[in-house]
């Protein structure tokens, strides 16, 4: 989705690595929240900011147990997505 390397589950990315930063798929109602934290920034891609998508800075990552907080949050949110369908490519001719 943002061209780096990206974490899933159920076809759905949760995290990634963009530009040195983590990035954390929170969803719309934990976004404020997560902005409260440290070492957070909203997601703002290509001049579109992403509501539900967070930057963690690399001081808010240096721990396994940073890191794993995260990654744990973005694996709540999920689950509670409807399952997108997955597109099938057809050669015509």
């Amino acid at each position: 989705m943002f061209g780096g390397p990206a974490c899933l589950s159920n076809r759905e990315m949760f995290a990634g690595v963009l530009m040195r930063a983590l990035v954390v798929r929170v969803g719309p109602e934990t976004n404020d929240q997560g902005l409260k934290e440290p070492h957070t920034r909203p997601l703002d891609f290509m001049g579109r900011s992403m509501t539900g998508y967070l930057y963690i800075g690399q001081d808010g990552t240096t721990s396994a147990a940073q890191l794993r907080t995260w990654l744990t949050g973005g694996l709540k949110f999920v689950p509670g997505l409807q399952v997108a369908k997955q597109k099938v490519c057809r050669r015509r001719g």
